[in-house]
């Protein structure tokens, strides 16, 4: 997936929107990660908790200035449904990446369930679910998830893909992960039935059988 020129050197990374953990495994790769963040309460719970981050940034992704630096590899997890301005975060990624790199992208997908309740639903009602349902300790706290949602158009897969074949990136892979988990909770059946009958009345134009994607794209050499 990842196409290196130069083994020997240690694989960049900037996880932009590194918030206050990693939630990716990288045994075995010699790497170094930049963290980049507006959320100073997130990146000092990440740096007095975890320390697994080489270098901090604290400032606005659209705003930061990293000069010439480029990357391997850049990490952008439940962020870009949060941006306004997100197809011009998209175009800093270009200009970050290494020829031969990636840009991972998760968000939650606006075609599934979840992602039309997400935006139909007020900041108050994803607190709520966080604390309630996810059992989230301090969720809407600062430096910790739910943040608002914005859901510009391109934060979406058909949005990735056509910005993807505009910049000259390729798409590599792609997966859809998530949901509710299977447990015997009164609440997390009731959800499963309640989402099940938006699919099927949607005609299965929102998905219930996953929540969020993952997507990968790639600048060829």
């Amino acid at each position: 997936m990842l196409e290196r020129r130069n083994p020997d050197r240690a694989v960049e990374i900037l996880e932009a929107g590194c918030g206050s953990r990693w939630d990716v495994q990288l045994d075995g790769l010699d790497y170094r990660v930049i963290g980049v963040d507006l959320d100073a309460a997130a990146v000092n719970a990440r740096m007095t908790v975890r320390k697994d981050l080489h270098e901090v940034i604290i400032g606005d992704l659209l705003k930061v200035d990293l000069g010439e630096r480029q990357f391997d590899i850049i990490f952008n997890s439940f962020v870009l449904e949060h941006v306004i301005g997100a197809e011009a975060l998209l175009r800093r990624f270009v200009g970050w990446l290494r020829p031969g790199g990636i840009v991972l992208i998760r968000i939650p997908d606006p075609d599934s369930v979840k992602g039309l309740i997400t935006k139909l639903t007020p900041h108050w009602f994803h607190v709520w679910y966080y604390r309630v349902v996810l059992r989230y300790p301090g969720a809407g706290e600062p430096g910790k998830p739910p943040y608002p949602t914005i859901y510009e158009p391109v934060v979406s897969r058909t949005g990735i893909h056509d910005f993807a074949a505009r910049h000259g990136l390729v798409v590599s892979e792609e997966f859809g992960s998530g949901g509710i988990k299977k447990r015997d909770r009164l609440i997390d059946r009731a959800i499963n039935l309640f989402t099940g009958l938006v699919s099927a009345f949607s005609f299965g134009r929102y998905s219930d059988d996953h929540t969020d994607l993952l997507i990968v794209l790639r600048r060829p050499h």
